[in-house]
């Protein structure tokens, strides 16, 4: 197959799909190739029994900047979370609120026994400086956990509040992951909502796919090798572009690519587990969070709450 004068992406995840259209949408002839049967990546959606599960517990934060470049924001339909979280520790749920969007929680939420009344301060210190427009400099690059002990915030707080909270965002309760992602994602949650689509998270992807012609889009095409603008498939067929694009992840495009080597990547998993139940045992649209170092859950959250469609009704 001949496509010369087009630009051929390998990889129809999230970024190889903004990639086809910003190109086709710039003009250009396109072809995308994903060696699955569907779009998307990770961010995909199974409907079972009438429940939508997504692949992983996974939100939009409503400010992510480039995002809200390529996507129509308003017919995704977004449901918020409330901006805060319930805490399980020493037996019971603790309320920890955004007081500064629910000031109605201004009295109470200092005064709950995760952390201290200076660690409440500290998070306000924090959100202030994290939607200060001016703010240029940035801190010595760390570890998460690093940069919320220099930052003052105790160890009650980082073990009852952030393991558990960016546990659930980096998949790790260590807090290893760099702190400019610990600021960026401090930032997003500050300035915006956690939010999921009405109707689950693969509405991202198949809004980007919308907007490709059908002809452009080829699933179930897996490339075995990369040389110069020729690609090779493993059903044996080639195909030649002016331009190729590899939009997968690091460790995937380094089978393909020759002379381009990396380390295996060393991935963070998690298992995600879906309930069905007459009624939701937290009756909000909030996450609930395990404050304390032992259990198997990280977090729990019914999303029906938060998003209907989610549940068929009656559940």
């Amino acid at each position: 197959m001949s496509v010369e004068d087009k630009i051929l992406i390998v990889g129809g995840g999230l970024a190889g799909l903004a990639c086809a259209v910003r190109l086709h949408e710039a003009g250009k002839a396109v072809v995308l190739v994903e060696s699955s049967d569907e779009l998307g990546g990770r961010v995909v959606s199974r409907i079972k029994e009438g429940f939508i599960l997504d692949r992983g517990f996974q939100v939009y934060l409503s400010t992510y900047p480039e995002a809200a470049k390529f996507l129509d924001l308003e017919a995704l339909d977004l449901k918020a979370f409330r901006p805060g979280a319930l805490i399980f520790q020493g037996g019971g749920f603790h309320r920890l609120m955004d007081v500064f969007r629910c000031p109605q929680y201004a009295l109470s939420t200092p005064f709950q026994p995760i952390g201290n009344l200076w660690d409440k301060l500290l998070v306000g210190k924090l959100r202030l400086e994290a939607l200060n427009p001016w703010k240029k400099t940035l801190r010595e690059d760390t570890s998460t956990e690093s940069y919320l002990r220099s930052y003052g915030f105790s160890e009650r707080m980082i073990n009852g509040f952030f393991r558990a909270f960016y546990g659930g965002i980096f998949l790790e309760r260590e807090l290893r992951t760099s702190s400019r992602m610990f600021e960026f994602t401090f930032r997003m949650f500050a300035k915006g909502k956690a939010t999921v689509p009405a109707k689950g998270m693969q509405e991202i992807p198949r809004q980007l796919a919308a907007r490709l012609p059908r002809e452009a889009i080829r699933t179930n095409t897996t490339v075995d090798s990369i040389e110069s603008t020729r690609v090779s498939l493993s059903d044996g067929d080639t195909i030649n572009a002016d331009r190729i694009v590899v939009a997968t992840d690091a460790e995937s495009a380094a089978k393909i690519v020759p002379g381009l080597k990396g380390d295996p990547v060393p991935w963070r998993s998690v298992t995600g587990l879906y309930y069905s139940a007459p009624h939701s045992p937290l009756k909000e649209a909030i996450i609930a969070l395990n404050g304390e170092a032992n259990g198997l859950v990280n977090n729990v959250c019914a999303l029906s709450d938060v998003a209907p469609n989610y549940a068929p009704d009656g559940r």
